[in-house]
């Protein structure tokens, strides 16, 4: 995926859904190009819908190898480091 106005600028990243688990949903970070100079990470239920935030539009909230997990169900979030 790319930057919002940078189409050059990269990211990887994996989003996981648990078929077992409904309202959990992962994202694993794996690299950015740009050092995370601007990320806005959440969840939203529909375009207009409910949503839960991680950051906006923050320098350094993601790292590479971070795991970030949202609980809709209890409208939690954690996160693990980068080792």
């Amino acid at each position: 995926m790319s930057h919002y106005s940078q189409p050059t600028q990269l990211y990887q990243f994996r989003v996981k859904f648990f078929e077992t688990a409904p309202g959990i949903v992962q994202f694993k970070f794996f690299y950015d190009v740009d050092g995370d100079s601007s990320c806005t990470v959440g969840v939203q239920n529909s375009y207009s819908g409910p949503f839960m935030q991680y950051s906006y539009n923050q320098t350094n909230s993601v790292h590479p190898n971070m795991t970030l997990t949202f609980n809709t169900n209890l409208g939690a979030y954690t996160h693990t480091a980068a080792c």
